[in-house]
This record gives structure tokens, C-alpha cells and sequence, in this order.
């Protein structure tokens, strides 16, 4: 298999809030979604490219008075993108210029709709080399202040090691033991697990797991302050009130041919734990949840599920829940897309009727391709539905006469597509909360 088809089909993240690229979590069986970042576990240091120069303002013409928009990529612990276009209306996109991390645009009076394109810098060594390309297209109804990202670079304030001695007798089934992200092959009668941690204070998960890493017990350790001991120097000694506890799932309106995958969950603690319930699971009508003694207030779920067809078309629900109990999904009306023609900036077309009526539809593209077994390219695109307006139709930009954007993919070259339509959204003021649904489609063309 390409690559470009491994990422496409292996890309594991979560998802953020409303707008622009969303950072996803995917199923076993529907990895084809497209997501905002593919972050790998090998990661470069932070990259500073862009900084420097006085703040970037596409100037209006006279008359009226402009609408000042911004893109922040400040975010702590992700990397700056190498090179950024943006685009005012129907115009042409040019390079520009981040001062103190954010672009800075001024849209005219009269005007509504604006674009921003930004290359990532390449990532993914020693193993792999990946570059990562997105489009964000957007109207002053979707707002003016926006924050986007590249992949995480790793803490940038060092870290300090601390050792944890963990029991995991009493866990049926008990092989590995994970600290933090650090995965140990452990004795359950006990073994000391070293890791190293940034300066801080937040919350530490620790997991018990079987040999297929399956999660089998969590205890979250709170408030750990590092440099500092963890868990105050005591040992953890797990017992079967840390043990997960299996919910079930229930779905509804599942279309005809369509199966459903495997549900996903994702645990995040009040302290900043993070972590995948059951990502290698195969189950369909149950998920993994923590027992009751290790969840608190504050802390919260991300959990989905999809049902798809060997077409392939995939159909899905995400939302965030407070509950340890068990979880239950409509899904939406099917969407069955057999994807672009071939061309080297293809245009997609998202007639669909499912989400009619309904706010806070936006749409997504993706390609991607391989030029040696070890290098990836990818192009995302997102557009909300106030930008694409009445028009069923998207086509990729052409950025490739601007400096520093990716070249085309060769004739010949077998390129990878997604095409996704996404309605509602996923907020993260306040208490979690909101449910986002959607609808993609995945497939392959040959570059002309």
C-alpha cells in the first residue's frame, strides 16, 4: 500500500471546536476521515520561519470602513507554518507575512469572504517525511478571530524524570502498564516505570493493559507537579475498583448496506490526562469507560461512532459526554459520492440534501500522494457553507506559482482523495459540549 493511502487510512487524532480544520479522532474501521493534522509520535522542534516583519493587512480600497481578521498560530506546543497566502473575495491568493505569530487581514466594506492557505513545516523524521498543505476558507459570519496550527513540536521547557513503582496483580489479564505515554512491558507483581515529564503541574494517567493493549484499569494521578515525586512517592497499587467498566452502545437510523464500525472514546480529566479508551478494540455495541471511583467533575468524554459501506462511504456522530453510562448515536442521511474526476485541481461536488435546513455546515477535502515510499504530500481544504454559498461545487486553488507552496503531484501519480460534509459543532467554552455529524467519502484518481 502507498503511503499516501496509509495516511489517509491511518490518521488518529481528536476533534476541536467549531471552524476550520478539526483535529479527529477516527475508528479503526473508518480511518479514510480526513483530519486536520496526522500527529505521529516522532516530532521535529518548533519552527520559526514565518516570525518577523510589521503585521500583514491586504489594504482595502478607499470607502467604507475595513473588518480587521486574524489568524493566531501561537498556540503553546505546536509549530508555525513555513509559508502563508491569504485571498479577500473571489481574488488571487499572495504570500504574506505573520508578525508575532498572527496574520493580520483588513476586508474591505462590502466584502465578506477570505482565505488563508499555509504550508507546514515537514515532519515526521526519522522515518517518514510529511508535508502538510491546508486551505482554510471562511466569511466575517463565521467570525474574525480565528487559531490554527501545525503539528505538535514536543515541550519546549524540557522535562525531568520521575519513577512510579506499579502494582498490577490484582488486574486480570495485566501485560503492560502505561505511564503518561510511556508504555511499559510490566510484571503485574510489580516493576518501576521511569518517565520524563515537562516543569508543571497536571494530571498524570496511569493504564493497565492487556497484550493486545486493550485498556483493562486507569487510575488518573492528579496534580502532579514536576520536577516532584509522583503520586507524593508511594507506590500505585491497583485493585479492581480501577478497573474499566464495559457500556453499552445503541444505534439509530442506520441505513441500509451500511454496518456499523466500532464506537471510539476519548478520556480527557479536568487536569489535562488524555487518553484512548479502545482504540484497538474490535466491539460494535459496547465501549470502555472508566469506573466510577476515577472519574471526577471536570472531567469529560469525546465519544463517536460510524457506520460505513465497502462502497466506501462512511456516516457519523461525535459529541462530548459527562456520562459514565452508556451512549447512543443517530446517525445522518447517507452520502454517496464517487468522487471527482481525474485533474490536477479537481473539483468536487457536495450536492446533498441531508443536512438542509440546518446550521453550521461545512465541507472538507483532502488528496494526498506519495513520490517514494518514505515521503507524503497532502492538501486539506475546508470551506464553511456561508463561503461555498449556493454552489455545489469546490475546487482545489492553485497555489503552485506562489513560493514555498507544494508543486503537483506528477502525471501518473496515484493520488488519494476524501470528501466530507460536516454539520454542528464541538465546543469547548464553558463545559463541553454540542454534537457534530457528518458524511465522507474516500477514493483514488490518477494524476493526468
Amino acid at each position: 500500500m502507498l503511503l499516501a493511502e496509509i495516511l489517509l487510512l491511518d490518521c488518529h487524532s481528536y476533534s476541536s471546536s467549531k471552524g476550520g480544520f478539526r483535529l479527529k479522532l477516527a475508528s479503526v474501521q473508518a480511518l479514510a476521515r480526513l483530519s486536520f493534522l496526522c500527529l505521529t509520535a516522532v516530532v521535529l522542534p518548533a519552527f520559526t520561519g514565518c516570525g518577523g516583519g510589521g503585521t500583514s493587512v491586504i489594504t482595502p480600497p478607499s470607502g467604507g470602513n475595513p473588518t480587521t481578521v486574524t489568524f493566531r498560530f501561537d498556540t503553546p506546543g505546536y509549530t508555525q507554518p513555513t509559508v502563508i497566502a491569504a485571498s479577500i473575495g473571489d481574488g488571487p491568493y499572495t504570500v504574506q507575512a505573520l508578525s508575532s505569530a498572527k496574520l493580520t487581514l483588513s476586508i474591505p466594506s462590502g466584502q465578506t469572504k477570505f482565505s488563508v492557505a499555509f504550508l507546514c513545516p515537514t515532519h515526521g523524521a526519522p522515518y517518514l517525511s510529511l508535508n502538510d498543505e491546508y486551505i482554510d476558507q471562511e466569511t466575517l459570519s463565521d467570525g474574525t478571530s480565528f487559531t490554527r496550527y501545525c503539528y505538535a513540536s514536543g515541550s519546549s521547557g524540557g522535562t525531568t524524570g520521575a519513577t512510579l513503582h506499579v502494582d498490577s496483580s490484582a488486574i486480570p489479564g495485566a501485560s503492560f502498564v502505561t505511564l503518561g505515554h510511556n508504555s511499559y512491558l510490566a510484571s503485574p507483581s510489580g516493576t518501576d516505570i521511569d518517565a520524563g515529564f515537562s516543569p508543571g503541574t497536571y494530571d498524570i494517567p496511569v493504564t493497565v493493559e492487556d497484550s493486545h493493549q486493550n485498556t483493562l484499569a486507569v487510575r488518573i494521578l492528579r496534580h502532579q507537579t514536576f520536577p516532584g515525586t509522583l503520586n507524593g512517592g508511594a507506590s500505585l497499587v491497583f485493585t479492581t475498583a480501577d478497573q474499566t467498566v464495559s457500556q453499552s452502545v445503541t444505534y439509530n437510523d442506520i441505513p441500509s448496506g451500511f454496518s456499523a464500525a466500532n464506537p471510539y472514546i476519548q478520556y480527557t480529566s479536568a487536569g489535562g490526562a488524555s487518553l484512548s479508551l479502545n482504540w484497538l478494540d474490535d466491539r460494535t455495541t459496547s465501549l470502555v469507560k472508566l469506573p466510577d471511583a476515577s472519574f471526577q467533575n471536570g472531567d469529560y468524554y469525546l465519544v463517536g461512532a460510524e457506520a460505513y459501506t465497502t462502497t466506501p462511504s462512511y456516516i457519523g456522530v461525535e459529541k462530548y459526554s459527562t456520562s459514565n453510562g452508556s451512549e447512543s448515536f443517530t446517525f445522518p442521511p447517507p452520502w454517496l459520492y464517487t468522487g471527482p474526476s481525474a485533474a490536477k485541481l479537481p473539483t468536487f461536488n457536495f450536492a446533498y440534501s441531508g443536512f438542509a435546513g440546518l446550521p453550521d455546515v461545512a465541507y472538507q477535502t483532502f488528496l494526498v500522494w506519495s513520490t517514494t515510499p518514505n515521503t507524503s504530500y497532502d492538501i486539506s481544504m475546508y470551506a464553511t457553507a456561508n463561503y461555498r454559498g449556493q454552489s455545489a461545487s469546490m475546487t482545489i486553488p492553485d497555489l503552485t506559482g506562489l513560493p514555498g507552496f507544494l508543486p503537483s503531484a506528477a502525471s501518473g501519480t496515484k493520488i488519494a482523495w476524501t470528501a466530507e460534509i460536516l454539520q454542528g459543532h464541538l465546543s469547548m467554552a464553558g463545559s463541553p459540549n454540542g454534537t457534530l455529524q457528518y458524511v465522507y467519502n474516500v477514493g483514488n484518481y490518477v494524476q493526468p
